[in-house]
């Protein structure tokens, strides 16, 4: 089975605050360009960000292989009352290039880039005057390149909705570039009531916990336990949810194989291969979340933008618990079955 690839990109990471896992490898590089003499290593954080986003992805699934790639990111104070992260396009640009020739399974992006394209109006005599300008015009459009060269690889991606009632998803990048190819991640608190100033629900993919969610605890830790709050953590758990969605079907598939290797060689005698591989396409990785938001009971869940994970997965694990020896396999496969119900081979 091929290691399951999870790409962070973000502000880097810090070591001295990254929650280490027995089964997680850890690699990275920087697209963030030297400054003067001074370097901006992927093993170093901005403030603290990609680093928190590294720890909720690895809490839901310890068992990958973390790309951490490192991106060029500043403060603006075009607000003074609010200062906002700003993201340079390029550089964000670069790293999901690299994301796609690492072959990455998924990509988390815990950030948005405004477009700020504005449209000039030709006049009668001058009709050549009708254009498209921004800030980095150039930058963008290589990072929409690269977010529609992703979706086309079949490159599983979420992104952050906009912590910002004010704004809509057609307006921000990395989204708009390919909005039937990204899980878009809104917030809400712990009792699913969602964050009143996340944006209009409507280009949101799910509303996932991003309100006063604490970090987990280390052993023999004593510093106080630190809260984060913001569709970027939301991100960072889909992230990890869906990953171990793909780390489920592949590890069912690899025992199946390893059982009858003769027999179970094709799709045809291990329905897993097949479930294992589809699942990397868009479309039915969105049919294995919407069968988590049904699996409360109803056909057609109340909200279908929120997903118990908890009764399901919790429900899974009580099985594997109390299964010995070849049952495990058997209980686990059947969460994929249940994950992937409509799913086509």
């Amino acid at each position: 089975m091929s290691t399951l690839q999870v790409a962070l990109i973000d502000d880097g990471l810090d070591y001295g605050d990254f929650d280490v896992y027995l089964h997680t490898k850890v690699r990275g590089f920087s697209c963030y360009p030297r400054t003067g003499q001074t370097e901006h290593p992927w093993h170093k954080s901005t403030n603290g960000h990609g680093t928190a986003m590294a720890n909720m992805i690895l809490r839901i699934n310890p068992w990958i292989h973390l790309l951490v790639i490192r991106i060029e990111d500043g403060i603006s104070y075009a607000n003074p009352g609010s200062p906002s992260r700003t993201i340079q396009p390029d550089s964000a640009a670069r790293a999901v290039e690299a994301a796609i020739k690492h072959n990455v399974d998924v990509i988390s992006m815990s950030w948005t880039i405004r477009k700020q394209i504005s449209q000039l109006h030709s006049s009668p005599v001058d009709s050549g005057s009708l254009g498209k300008k921004s800030i980095d015009e150039a930058g963008i459009e290589r990072l929409e390149r690269a977010i529609r060269e992703a979706a086309v690889n079949n490159i599983l991606m979420v992104c952050s909705a906009a912590d910002d009632i004010a704004l809509l998803g057609k307006e921000n990048l990395p989204f708009c570039a390919a909005e039937h190819n990204i899980f878009r991640i809104g917030s809400c608190d712990s009792q699913a009531q969602r964050d009143p100033m996340t944006e209009n629900r409507t280009t949101i993919s799910y509303f996932l916990p991003g309100i006063q969610v604490p970090e987990a605890r280390r052993p023999h830790s004593l510093k106080p336990t630190v809260y984060h709050d913001g569709s970027s953590i939301a991100t960072a758990l889909a992230a990890g949810l869906i990953s171990i969605i793909l780390h489920c079907a592949r590890w069912v598939d690899q025992c199946q194989e390893a059982q009858e290797p003769a027999q179970n060689a094709s799709s045809e005698k291990n329905p897993f291969r097949h479930l294992a591989k589809n699942l990397r396409i868009h479309k039915n990785m969105q049919i294995a979340l919407r069968n988590i938001a049904r699996s409360h009971g109803s056909e057609e869940p109340e909200d279908s933008k929120q997903l118990p994970v908890y009764r399901l997965f919790a429900d899974t694990t009580n099985k594997l618990n109390s299964a010995k020896g070849w049952q495990k396999v058997e209980r686990l496969g059947d969460l994929v079955r249940y994950l992937c119900h409509d799913i086509e081979a």
